[in-house]
């Protein structure tokens, strides 16, 4: 994962996607990559933000979901009505 796939990332979000993939390309791979993708999309997200709790990428990764305005999954450890909690 290098760059931003042109037209996917909003513009706003470029700068908390580049680090949340700086984050997530050092040391071993962190959960989301270790566990089947549908882990962090389904409607029961215990075992995902469980996971995410655990995750060195936890607050790159939310801060891009805000960033985003990622409307599904579990981004950070929270839900999609969490993270618009805390924006």
């Amino acid at each position: 994962m290098s760059g931003t796939p042109d037209g996917l990332i909003p513009s706003q979000a470029v700068p908390q996607f580049l680090a949340l993939v700086e984050e997530l390309s050092v040391g071993e791979p962190v959960p989301c990559r270790r566990k089947p993708p549908e882990l962090w999309w389904r409607a029961k997200h215990e075992e995902a933000k469980g996971l995410c709790r655990q995750c060195r990428a936890r607050e790159a990764c939310l801060d891009y979901a805000l960033a985003a305005d990622e409307r599904f999954g579990i981004w950070g450890g929270r839900a999609p009505n969490e993270r618009r909690g805390t924006a």
